[in-house]
């Protein structure tokens, strides 16, 4: 597995990382823990995770109970916002919450820790000031946190606002937006200032797969109807040449120009991969195969400009995240 710096971290982390909101289920545990195993046996060794993604983070730890703890890079979160979304600046809640998560991943500490889904800017800079960041600080310094890393609620904030404002903070060594053929803005709006402040980018949403099947770049039917979805929303006209069924044929053609046969969710993973500033990309998946197809895009020539060019023509003016 091919590696790229996570910013002025300097961690090596590998281009395709594991989502691990696909890891809910306790009941489908033993299915993911041979998935996480299979990944990291292929140099898939970043994992994220999250509280709140239900049995995700012990099913993690689980998964890794054995290996080397340094060869694994683990990521997880912390949901600032109490009952009706009400943003909570108590850094005692914080430091409760990473223990919990340290419990459930049986590790003493870990790579990165996110402020997740943050909504606003208002509420970033909120955060930055309160106990909340004293904590994450005097928790990193006790070595219970490596890295401080903040990720986007795209959904609310397809223009990421947020990160426009945090980055420049320079508070956090990485960050995770997402990006993809349906979703390019970061590349202008978010790239330039993670390059500037040498912060890390994690690429969530690749495929911009929803939490429930029917759209996203996995298939030509699941991309057909994520075009639907984007049309009703107006983020794309009506018609011609969104209707057409082949219209995402020039993302595969792309890949064998550059000598490469791809499937659709292998050029479009290709295609965040290109950008340089992006560290890694995440994949949410239970299904080693889909695992293994992810990696065979890492080793895969970059997409010709071409092909970007008419990404961009095609889908770069939607600013609002439709899944």
């Amino acid at each position: 597995m091919k590696t790229r710096r996570l910013g002025r971290t300097g961690l090596p982390v590998p281009e395709i990382g594991v989502g691990g909101y696909s890891f809910q289920d306790a009941t489908r545990r033993d299915a993911h823990i041979a998935v996480i195993r299979r990944a990291v046996e292929l140099g898939v060794t970043l994992i994220d995770t999250a509280p709140g993604y239900g049995a995700s983070e012990e099913t993690v730890g689980i998964a890794l109970e054995g290996l080397p703890r340094e060869q694994v890079i683990l990521s997880t979160k912390y949901y600032p916002y109490g009952e009706g979304d009400a943003l909570n600046l108590s850094g005692d809640d914080f430091a409760k919450s990473l223990a919990r998560s340290l419990e459930r991943m049986k590790t003493t500490y870990v790579d990165l820790i996110h402020l997740h889904w943050v909504h606003t800017a208002d509420d970033i800079r909120r955060l930055l000031v309160s106990d909340v960041a004293r904590v994450m600080r005097r928790l990193q310094t006790e070595g219970k946190v490596r890295y401080l890393a903040v990720s986007e609620a795209t959904e609310l904030d397809g223009q990421h606002t947020m990160l426009q404002t945090a980055l420049p903070m320079r508070f956090f060594d990485s960050v995770m937006v997402t990006h993809n053929v349906f979703l390019q803005n970061a590349a202008l709006g978010i790239f330039p200032l993670a390059h500037q402040a040498d912060a890390g980018v994690l690429v969530m949403m690749p495929l911009n797969q929803p939490p429930t099947p029917g759209s996203g770049l996995v298939s030509r039917e699941s991309a057909s109807e994520n075009i639907r979805r984007l049309q009703a929303e107006n983020q794309l006209p009506a018609g011609a040449p969104y209707d057409d069924p082949a219209l995402l044929d020039f993302l595969t053609d792309g890949a064998l120009a550059a000598g490469t046969q791809a499937t659709l969710p292998q050029a479009a993973i290709r295609y965040v991969l290109d950008h340089r500033e992006v560290s890694c990309a995440l994949v949410g998946t239970t299904n080693p195969a889909h695992l293994e197809a992810a990696v065979a895009a890492s080793e895969m020539p970059p997409l010709t400009r071409p092909v970007h060019a008419k990404a961009g023509s095609l889908f770069g003016k939607i600013n609002k995240q439709v899944k």
